[in-house]
């Protein structure tokens, strides 16, 4: 009855440019509405409206241009009564329970140019559903459960200006393919989602993009021209991410950009990398970092810069931070800017400026009148990706396993950083100095970390990030960096097996003995052997005794040696017996081998002196036999020597 009411009292009205109605308890709309109304804009929201007639919008359908359905209990596009209105641009069906969008959902509106489907459950769409909305320029699709290969098939888009797919389920890599080709995009916010890198050429196709969102997300690495082919664009948002540097060629080709956004992430350092190639920068936001270190040349570049926000950081106010200093002084930035860079250490100069360290003139290690000794630039970020394989607690005691992938040089740890998250904030709680040498390690690859006496509190969430120093060749040093996801801390315990090795202790005595992270653990361990006549089981150990000998295995083939953690992980290595240990296994034959040689030497030498001594004797002209004399110097000189000799006449 509300409608029909409402109808006559606005059609003595010669038109209505927007008429909003919240109606309670309407389910369903089943006749004509609003007769006789000249109306240009219509929404209804009940929170109960279920279902739309197909008739229901024909009395308005030759002014209708903006028609709102929010805030309902639609599960499914009504498609036939939207057919029906020929003028409509405009069309918001957000915060209702949508799940699909079909080929024909919005078939016949080839006016519309604003879609708003925004907090619905939508997880499917046809791939052709909106090749009938050719003049669409916005479409609004936050807040649903979209995934990478639902928006990767999108087609038909070729005039769309602003696309919003932020708080959805996109995850992973950001790769080239994932964006359809949208030429004409002006907006991109891919806020909120899951995404954990940006490939190379990954936006390729969007050449007309001017802003870009991406905080938010769980991105750690920006590959080198990730952002090739955006010429025109001028904001970037790349804030809450993990990110713990960015290479100089991360950004590259974004000459044009004038706001970037890097705050909230892991920055350890301010160089030259981030904006050496950001000519028409004009706003840096880095809040809520680690910057400790920035670079003397680290600003040289950035010409434009109005506005620079450093709040947050633990900057360490040493001589090398005098040449930012500088710049701070001699910069146009607003004051408020300013007294955002402020020092964390020393700590004579907590909380001090560091604009003011010019004025207060600390004084550094060498030279009497003030000079100041500016240290090397920081060292440049390795391209080794650590990742966090396993996490265990255990009341005050956690252990980490992290891995580290494409390892060529030989690195060292630093530290360990604790942080924990509180609300939409993450504060750094603990740091933790650590000692490792992957050239004492057994597998490089793979590095356990146990720290104990860290003031975490249980069902608290909390991140962990490691910070490595690589060596190379060349006695340079780069930093290798990675960070967990989240988690809540709880008593979870889970067992790796890090290696396995089997060797013939002689050749029928196998030896296995396998490495159990967390060490000493109460669990039960199980070997297996392979290429036998039939499957050989060990009966079930304890992890904290791995070692085994198992007897009567030959040496004739290879065998396949598994380890299995029982209800968790499993190891397997191939082994031989190696020929070479069987020198070693008899010595008995050796010593009677050498015992000979020496038998038979000696009984020559005895028949040889035997022989000489009775030819002597024999001699019918009586010679003297006898040696020449012994000569002493060891240098010996060409001279004669006189025979001791006599012949008796």
């Amino acid at each position: 009855m509300a409608l029909p009411a409402i109808a006559a009292a606005l059609a003595r009205l010669q038109s209505v440019t927007l008429l909003d109605l919240n109606i309670q308890k309407l389910t369903s709309i089943d006749k004509p509405v609003l007769e006789g109304v000249v109306l240009q804009g219509l929404v209804i929201s009940s929170g109960e409206l279920a279902r739309v007639g197909d008739d229901s919008f024909v009395a308005v359908a030759g002014s209708l241009e903006a028609l709102g359905l929010p805030d309902n209990k639609m599960v499914e596009v009504p498609t036939r009564p939207l057919t029906r209105l020929p003028l409509l641009n405009r069309l918001d069906l957000s915060h209702n329970y949508l799940q699909t969008l079909k080929r024909e959902s919005f078939m016949g509106l080839t006016m519309l140019t604003f879609l708003d489907l925004s907090a619905n459950q939508i997880k499917s769409i046809d791939s052709l559903t909106f090749s009938y909305l050719p003049h669409l320029k916005v479409l609004k699709i936050q807040s649903n459960s979209l995934t990478v290969e639902t928006i990767s098939k999108l087609q038909g888009l070729f005039n769309l200006e602003e696309l919003d797919l932020s708080v959805n389920s996109i995850s992973g890599p950001l790769r080239p393919g994932i964006l359809p080709k949208l030429p004409r995009l002006k907006s991109l916010d891919l806020a909120h989602n899951h995404l954990s890198s940006i490939m190379k050429g990954a936006l390729q196709g969007l050449d007309s993009l001017i802003s870009l969102s991406l905080q938010h997300n769980m991105i750690d690495v920006i590959e080198d021209h990730a952002f090739s082919g955006l010429l025109k664009l001028d904001t970037l948002s790349l804030a809450h991410n993990r990110m713990v540097a960015v290479s100089e060629a991360s950004l590259a080709h974004l000459n044009g950009l004038i706001q970037l956004d890097v705050s909230h992430n892991f920055l350890r350092a301010l160089t030259k990398d981030l904006v050496s190639h950001l000519y028409n920068l004009e706003e840096l936001t880095l809040d809520d970092n680690d910057i400790s270190m920035v670079s003397s040349d680290a600003l040289d570049s950035a010409n434009h810069l109005n506005h620079l926000k450093l709040a947050n950081n633990p900057l360490n106010c040493d001589c090398s931070l005098i040449a930012f200093a500088k710049w701070l002084h001699n910069s146009h930035i607003p004051k408020k800017d300013k007294m955002t860079a402020v020092c964390a250490t020393p700590p004579s100069l907590e909380n001090g400026l560091v604009q003011e360290l010019l004025v207060d003139e600390p004084i550094c290690e060498q030279g009497k009148n003030h000079v100041m000794k500016e240290s090397k630039d920081p060292m440049s970020i390795s391209r080794k990706r650590v990742t966090l394989r396993a996490f265990n607690y255990d009341d005050d005691k956690i252990s980490l396993l992290w891995t580290i992938n494409m390892l060529v040089n030989r690195y060292y740890c630093d530290a360990l950083l604790v942080y924990e998250v509180l609300g939409e904030h993450e504060v750094l709680l603990e740091t933790e100095r650590l000692w490792c040498d992957s050239g004492t390690l057994k597998d490089p690859h793979v590095l356990p970390v146990s720290v104990e006496g860290l003031h975490l509190r249980k069902d608290h969430r909390y991140r962990y990030c490691l910070i490595m120093i690589e060596k190379h060749s060349t006695d340079e040093s780069a930093l290798i960096m990675g960070c967990s996801d989240v988690l809540t801390l709880s008593n979870k315990l889970s067992v790796h097996i890090l290696s396995l090795d089997a060797e013939f202790a002689n050749p029928e005595i196998l030896s296995i003995n396998a490495q159990i992270w967390p060490k000493h653990q109460d669990c039960s361990l199980e070997y297996k052997i392979y290429g036998l006549s039939e499957v050989y089981e060990h009966k079930p150990i304890n992890c904290s005794t791995p070692k085994i000998e198992i007897n009567g295995v030959k040496n004739s083939v290879p065998y396949k040696v598994c380890a299995f953690i029982i209800g968790s992980t499993s190891h397997c290595i191939r082994t031989q017996f190696n020929e070479k240990r069987n020198t070693c296994l008899r010595p008995s034959f050796s010593f009677v081998f050498i015992s000979l040689i020496i038998f038979i030497l000696v009984t020559i030498s005895v028949i040889s002196y035997r022989l000489l001594k009775k030819t002597c004797k024999q001699r019918n002209l009586h010679e003297q036999c006898s040696f020449l004399p012994t000569i002493q110097n060891e240098t010996q000189h060409s001279r004669y020597v006189k025979l001791q000799a006599t012949t008796k006449v």
